[in-house]
């Protein structure tokens, strides 16, 4: 599993290869701005298969 969380200009907010670690919304120590960011989630199955999900959510404060 990789997620990666990108700003609308495609700079990585936050990258993780852990399932269990989740986006605090925190951007180098300090709050993200309250925007729509764009994640990419790539998932191995336990068959190897490989699903690919993209889209935005919204961080509102």
């Amino acid at each position: 599993m990789e997620l990666v969380i990108f700003n609308r200009w495609g700079e990585i907010m936050f990258k993780s290869t852990d399932k269990y670690e989740e986006w605090n919304g925190m951007y180098k120590g300090v709050p993200a701005q309250q925007d729509v960011y764009a994640y990419a989630l790539k998932v191995i199955a336990l068959n190897d298969e490989v699903y690919n999900y993209t889209g935005t959510i919204t961080l509102i404060r």
